[in-house]
Order: structure tokens, then C-alpha cells, then sequence
């Protein structure tokens, strides 16, 4: 207000338009850094050349449920890690313990970790499973597609995203639950891993089933709510991707790279 005259406190003010160019006031904007933090941790024991990557996202967004996205993701992990730390017996596999931050703003520190994973690091590595949104009220069990037999090969994951997609899949079908298909749509931190050519899958139960019924209707079914909460299996059997150099940008939709990949098969 500084600018204006003690007159226009309270009032309305007509301003002129001035002459400032737009190239000026590019020059004239502040560039601010912002930190988007990542947290990791990893298992003390367990086979280091099958390691399990499991990530959830630290921020949320304002308009929408941050208990659920991702609370819930973040939580589960912290409980997983307390129970492998009672279980008495080390994992067969090392899991590390992916925190992400900047989800929501473009899935920036997920990104970031992924692409800077040495290539001897990926060749280690057996699967990232990712908890996005698992504790809706009103849930649906979907499960990423990861070979793209609901939703095409172009939309798969690298070779061994099937092995996750039937583990979680079996594992509720032998208790009598019902789950749903939904495809990798680059909205969620599994991208960056995808691109390096690992295997990636995983659950959520999210707001948005219905977007994903408008979009493709004939996939989709009505999930009884009724049944009781379904606890995620951890220890899947070892499906490997071949070393992935990083090379170009990362995006955030796989696309013909996620295809190519599962074209290569397990190892």
C-alpha cells in the first residue's frame, strides 16, 4: 500500500495500466528455492543384491484428504518397520524405506531419488512397491495392471510388474475379496522407478475409483466395502530388471518406455 496514496484506503481505486515490459518483469521475479525432503531407511539385514524398495509421499495437497493421501501410505510403512523389527527374523530381502517428498508437485523427490540410482543399484533392485492412498472410507482394492493385460502393453510395467500385480491379486482372491485392475497413469512416485526399468506395482484405495470406472466402464465393477482391512503381503518373490542407464529427461508417464521394458522378461 505504500504505493498508493492514505486516500485509497478503504476505496476504490481505477489504476492505469503502466509500461513495464513483460521481459522486465521476468527480470524482475525472485527465484525461490524450495526443499522438498526425502527420507530413507533400509532394513540392517536381508539379502542386499534382491532389495525391495517401498515408497510413500510425505506432502498432500490442501483440498484433499491428507489422512489418506498420504497419511495412510506413510503410516503403513512406519508400522511395517515396527513389526519387522519384532518379527525375531531378519527379511529374506533388504527393503529400504522411501519417504518422498514433492508428490504433489509433480512427483519431485521420487524423480530425483530414482534417477540418481547407480546403475548397480537398479540391477539389486527386485521391485518398488508403492502406498498411495490405502485407507479411503469408502475403498476399492485396485491394483496396477503391471503386465497391461486390462489396459494394453503400452501402459505396462517393465518386465516383473505382473509378478506383483498376481501376488497382491492371489492374495486377496484366496480370502474371498474382490479387487480391480487400474493402470499406471503416471500419477504416483512408482514413474521415476518405472523408468529405470523396475519392476513397480502396487494398491490404493482411492477418492477417484469412480474416474477411473467413467474411464474405462467396462472394466470396472462394484467392490463390496463390507469385508475387514487386508494387510499387504511384503516378501514377493524376486522378479529382477536388467541394469536401465539413465539417459534424456525423465517424464511422468512411462509409456513406450514401461512397455519396452516388460518386453525383456524376468531374469
Amino acid at each position: 500500500m505504500s504505493d498508493f496514496p492514505a486516500t485509497t484506503i478503504g476505496a476504490v481505486s481505477l489504476i492505469q495500466r503502466g509500461t513495464c515490459a513483460f521481459v522486465q518483469k521476468l527480470q524482475n521475479a525472485v527465484e525461490v528455492e524450495k526443499l522438498y525432503p526425502n527420507v530413507v531407511a533400509e532394513t540392517p539385514r536381508g539379502d542386499p543384491n534382491h532389495m525391495v524398495l517401498l515408497g510413500a509421499h510425505l506432502d498432500s495437497v490442501p483440498a484433499g484428504p491428507g489422512v489418506n493421501d498420504d497419511g495412510s501410505g506413510m503410516s503403513f510403512q512406519l508400522e511395517l518397520a515396527e513389526q519387522l523389527a519384532k518379527a525375531g527374523s531378519p527379511p529374506r530381502n533388504k527393503i529400504r524405506f522411501l519417504w518422498f517428498g514433492g508428490e504433489e508437485d509433480g512427483l519431485v523427490g521420487s524423480q530425483y531419488y530414482a534417477a540418481h540410482l547407480s546403475d548397480t543399484v537398479v540391477a539389486r533392485t527386485d521391485m518398488m512397491l508403492d502406498t498411495d492412498m490405502i485407507a479411503s472410507p469408502n475403498f476399492a482394492r485396485l491394483v496396477y495392471d503391471g503386465d497391461g493385460s486390462t489396459f494394453g502393453s503400452e501402459l505396462a510395467g517393465p518386465g516383473g510388474s505382473g509378478t506383483i500385480e498376481r501376488v497382491l491379486t492371489d492374495y486377496w482372491s484366496q480370502r474371498g475379496m474382490v479387487s480391480e485392475p487400474i493402470p499406471f497413469d503416471g500419477r504416483s512416485d512408482y514413474v521415476g522407478f518405472i523408468n529405470r526399468g523396475i519392476p513397480a506395482g502396487g494398491m490404493h484405495a482411492a477418492w477417484y475409483f469412480a474416474r477411473v470406472k467413467d474411464a474405462f466402464p467396462s472394466e470396472a465393477t462394484a467392490v463390496n466395502a463390507k469385508e475387514g482391512r487386508a494387510q499387504l503381503p511384503v516378501q514377493i518373490p524376486g522378479p529382477r530388471a536388467r541394469p536401465r542407464p539413465l539417459s534424456g529427461s525423465i517424464d511422468r508417464c512411462p509409456g513406450a518406455r514401461a512397455g519396452a521394458a516388460a518386453r525383456r522378461g524376468l531374469r
